[in-house]
């Protein structure tokens, strides 16, 4: 995923504009499948091990950093009474709403341990819980109800008891977004027709005026109504009959009645009227609806009910016409379930939408916007071992798909490689880059590659 510490740092910008961490988060819960997101150590930390230096890591998208009292073996944490284990976490991701949980388990039951929670800019404390490890040996804080946002916090756990083995510790928080124009900016404006300074600047009710679009008028909803009530009418001038200067009935077929074949009726279609449009002589049909409403054809004679409206039945057909042939004497009018008007609008809307494509790799994602990639980014690690004394070496990495445009490459050794001298790229393509490591003395590094499009 992509790594910054700066949330107003954008990757695109012109008439769209998404920021890094966005980005985090959408990658987060399309691979998550839900809003609701973990971070499980020691787990996900690079070689599923607590790390032994205070570097930051990016673990499941976010960036820690781990310090304190503590003997780290590895794969679990030892702390006597009074040590302490300290997270730093940028959670690096948006739209972040809040934590959830914070769960920490130990290797046997009823250990106590106290957790805090700072802000890690000021050092302002807003949690504070005590609580021993039960049931499957663990203590679960319930952060829900605190409401702790995006911002880089201190969790800081301390060790209430002596021989204190934690095993696992996991994150739990929620990326579900308070307002989604922190994601997409400008969404409305993409809509072909629909703009800002259209709204109302000014008008008239009654003998009262404004001209502003926030114009707070004193009336109660009871006396605009009583206001209304004095204009309204035929002639009033209100023209509340009128749409696009067409009165109501001329859009009155279309919104509320499809015509349709009797071939394409089915049982519980509503049927509203119908049209007389053919005759066959010695053939007969009569057709009941549910309301007790018919009409009937017996050769050229022709008869029915005051009204034909109601619910269509089959079974209520009695007939010597086979279907093509009274499709050819009727067709029905059959109220509509979704006007026509809401679905030509909604889709006038979706395609008048810019449309954003997001493609995910094992190791990379794409974004493209309206048929054009507008980013891309692929990443990786790889164990690099040099011989002799400063060494170097080199290998070609590949990308899982074929960059364009111009493109950046950056490179980091393993974090906490005392023996590491530097690291390089070179050879860099649309398809691959090789990667140069050279180091004091023999041994192996975890390098780490990234490459965007710029």
């Amino acid at each position: 995923m992509v790594i910054s510490k700066d949330p107003k740092e954008s990757f695109y910008k012109d008439d769209f504009d998404i920021s890094r961490e966005a980005i985090n988060g959408i990658m987060a819960m399309i691979i998550a499948g839900d809003s609701i997101y973990n971070i499980k150590l020691p787990e996900q930390y690079p070689h599923s091990i607590f790390p032994n230096s205070d570097n930051e890591e990016l673990v499941n998208g976010s960036l820690i950093s781990l310090s304190g009292q503590f003997i780290n073996n590895n794969q679990t944490i030892l702390m006597d009474a009074g040590e302490e284990l300290i997270f730093n976490v940028n959670p690096n991701m948006e739209p972040f709403k809040k934590w959830c949980i914070i769960k920490v388990k130990t290797s046997v039951i009823n250990k106590s341990l106290n957790l805090s929670i700072k802000k890690a800019i000021d050092g302002t404390e807003i949690f504070n819980q005590t609580l021993n490890t039960s049931g499957d040996n663990e203590a679960i804080f319930d952060l829900n109800e605190y409401n702790i946002e995006l911002e880089p916090i201190l969790i800081n756990i301390t060790a209430n008891t002596s021989n204190t083995e934690i095993t696992n510790i996991i994150f739990t928080y929620d990326l579900t977004p308070d307002e989604t124009d922190k994601i997409f900016k400008g969404l409305a404006t993409a809509i072909q027709g629909l703009k800002a300074d259209s709204a109302i600047q000014s008008g008239k009710i009654g003998d009262i005026s404004f001209t502003k679009q926030d114009t707070e008028l004193s009336l109660s909803a009871q006396q605009l109504l009583n206001v209304i009530k004095t204009v309204d009418g035929v002639s009033s001038g209100l023209d509340s009959e009128y749409l696009g200067g067409q009165r109501y009935d001329k859009f009155a077929s279309r919104i509320q009645s499809d015509t349709k074949k009797f071939s394409e009726l089915h049982n519980g279609d509503y049927i509203v009227g119908y049209n007389h449009i053919g005759s066959i002589s010695g053939k007969f049909v009569t057709i009941n609806l549910g309301s007790g409403d018919w009409i009937s054809l017996d050769g050229y004679d022709f008869s029915s009910s005051e009204n034909f409206e109601g619910a269509f039945n089959g079974s209520y057909v009695s007939s010597g016409m086979s279907t093509s042939e009274i499709d050819s004497c009727f067709t029905f009018e059959v109220q509509r379930q979704t006007p026509q008007d809401l679905i030509d609008v909604k889709k006038e809307i979706f395609d008048n939408i810019d449309k954003i494509k997001i493609e995910t790799y094992n190791n990379g994602f794409r974004i493209k916007k309206n048929g054009v990639y507008i980013y891309s980014r692929c990443f990786g690690s790889v164990e690099m071992t040099t011989t002799g004394s400063n060494g170097s070496t080199y290998t070609t990495v590949n990308y899982p798909f074929t960059m364009t445009g111009s493109i950046r490459v950056s490179m980091a050794n393993a974090m906490g490689d005392p023996l590491n001298v530097g690291a390089s790229t070179d050879q860099t393509d649309v398809d691959s880059v090789r990667l140069t490591l050279k180091r004091v003395s023999a041994g192996s590094s975890s390098v780490r590659w990234s490459v965007e499009s710029i």
